[in-house]
């Protein structure tokens, strides 16, 4: 757990641009009001849309200044990442339905991206 002195000691280094930048949790971000954050990264979009704008709006908080937001996701954590995922499921479990031996291997295609697989039950 983090002490508050430590997120102080922090917090001001990085206001004093003693540091040049934090990997920091949503906790620690709370309340932190600094007007010249130019980059904010976000690793996952893990929360709701309003929260990930409120995340992003740390950046350039100060008068005419711009800031750069980015977000960094992973195929399996985009819509089309879980429709393959799903998909996949689907086949594998069509595969099993039709296979009425616990031994019996079932080639498949993969709709999604052609290669082959194979399910076993």
């Amino acid at each position: 757990m983090m002490t508050g002195d430590y997120r102080e000691e922090n917090f001001e280094a990085l206001r004093d641009s003693a540091v040049w930048g934090l990997c920091a949790t949503d906790a620690f971000g709370m309340g932190m009001d600094l007007p010249d954050i130019m980059l904010v990264v976000q690793w996952k979009a893990t929360c709701g849309l309003c929260a990930l704008w409120q995340w992003f709006g740390h950046a350039a908080r100060g008068p005419g200044q711009d800031g750069t937001a980015l977000l960094i996701v992973e195929k399996k954590d985009t819509s089309e990442g879980r429709e393959e995922k799903e998909t996949r499921t689907k086949m594998r479990q069509a595969g099993w339905e039709q296979s009425g031996k616990a031994t019996k291997h079932i080639n498949l295609q993969n709709s999604v991206n052609g290669l082959p697989w194979r399910t076993r039950n």
